[in-house]
């Protein structure tokens, strides 16, 4: 790992296209409090016309796609230091390895089999140094949530929660704190990278709050962590 650099250069693979502005939120905010210039690009899920895609099997289809070409994800670091393969945890329910079912487990298993299965998907590539995994428990709007706590929705949180990767359902609890639902759907959360970029109930709320947030996911304090061990003086 190259330490102190004056720039830094992610590619990000993300779940979906509302996840990629809480990255780059975290990122930029980082880079911010470290004085460095560090630079954040998407390169999936893809953004068509036609709409919004993506979703694990969108992830796993690309780890397929890259790792059957002869340069493997080689091209992928042309300009850029990290490749970053964010996944939310919550699908390792639905998830097969090798034709075994996901046996349950606690948080740090979900991430272990999640983590197998991207390896997997990646082949011989996913022992490269510069490919770093996010796998956030439950999902990543487990960080806004985090921003909530006894201290600004007493209604909600009667008490502190430690560990908000253990809330099952951090969308639906966001929805109960009165963010916005899909339309299709009474029990999901409206996502899109507008809105999570410009309102300021999200990427901006979790810049705003970083800290109290890596206080209670450790998954988002580890990944604090790495950008600020990568951009240090």
């Amino acid at each position: 790992m190259r330490c102190g650099v004056s720039s830094l250069t992610i590619n990000v693979v993300s779940e979906g296209p509302s996840d990629f502005p809480l990255i780059k939120g975290v990122v930029d905010e980082i880079a911010r409090r470290q004085k460095k210039e560090v630079t954040c690009n998407l390169l999936e899920p893809q953004i068509s016309a036609s709409g919004q895609k993506g979703g694990w099997k969108n992830i796993r289809n690309w780890c397929w796609n890259q790792s059957r070409k002869p340069a493997g994800l080689d091209l992928l670091f042309f300009r850029a230091d990290i490749l970053l393969i964010q996944m939310d945890t919550d699908i390792s329910d639905g998830l097969s390895l090798d034709g075994k079912e996901w046996p349950g487990g606690d948080t740090q298993e979900r991430k272990n089999w999640c983590a197998s299965a991207l390896n997997s998907w990646l082949g011989a590539f996913y022992s490269d140094e510069r490919l770093i995994y996010l796998l956030s428990t439950m999902s990543i709007e487990t960080w806004l949530l985090s921003t909530y706590g006894p201290e600004n929705a007493p209604d909600y949180f009667s008490r502190q929660v430690p560990d908000y990767e253990t809330i099952p359902d951090p969308e639906g609890c966001l929805l109960e704190l009165g963010y916005e639902r899909k339309r299709s759907s009474s029990i999901k959360l409206k996502k899109n990278s507008p809105l999570f970029e410009d309102d300021p109930r999200y990427r901006q709320r979790l810049q705003n709050n970083l800290d109290t947030a890596r206080n209670r996911c450790p998954e988002l304090d580890q990944f604090c962590h790495f950008l600020e061990s990568y951009t240090k003086p």
